[in-house]
């Protein structure tokens, strides 16, 4: 999803300066764009318009990612009593679908499998920025 679609997204989900949106850190330029605020020459005046929080931005967090984060999100998250709404069907089917590599021999490794973790890596980020008491994730509507 590009910037302008999650500057609009962010914009209807009444987004504001002071909540934090933790966001991976691999597309600087689209974080950028969404922190810093979108001017005339990243969309049209009627856009602007109608999402005037975009014209300010918003507050990008980039999530920190280090040696092996992954594997050290999985162990944060697998200590937390972790709550998850029914409705988001994407994120319960990586939670009930987690499958780990294998090594040549066949075993099992404590290394998850790439893959089929779109959702669970953005849950991932958010634990990891906060790492501490119980997280919810819920559907705005």
């Amino acid at each position: 999803m590009g910037a302008l679609r999650l500057g609009v997204l962010y914009s209807e989900l009444g987004f504001g300066n002071n909540d934090k949106i933790v966001a991976d850190n691999a597309d600087k330029k689209t974080i950028d764009l969404l922190d810093g605020g979108f001017t005339l020459d990243d969309t049209d005046l009627e856009t602007l318009t109608k999402y005037p929080q975009m014209r300010h931005g918003f507050f990008m967090e980039r999530c920190v990612k280090g040696t092996d984060s992954i594997t050290a999100g999985i162990d944060i998250m697998d200590g937390m009593e972790l709550y998850a709404v029914e409705e988001h069907e994407e994120l319960w089917d990586e939670i009930l679908k987690r499958v780990y590599a294998q090594n040549k021999s066949g075993e099992y490794t404590n290394q998850p499998a790439p893959g089929f973790d779109h959702a669970m890596d953005g849950w991932m980020y958010v634990i990891q920025d906060r790492r501490q008491g119980e997280y919810f994730i819920k559907k705005h509507n």
